[in-house]
């Protein structure tokens, strides 16, 4: 997955850049992390 920036209403809009798969997601939880977040499309 690539960067993905999360709004002020704290969703991340996140694209697959293999297959184009596309996911509105509620970054809520990780909004005060300070590490990286990993997802993994369905794809792989």
């Amino acid at each position: 997955m690539e960067k993905v920036y999360v709004g002020k209403n704290n969703e991340a809009f996140v694209i697959c850049p293999k297959c184009g798969f596309e996911r509105n997601m509620d970054a809520t939880r990780f909004r005060n992390t300070k590490t990286n977040v990993t997802v993994k499309c369905k794809c792989i």
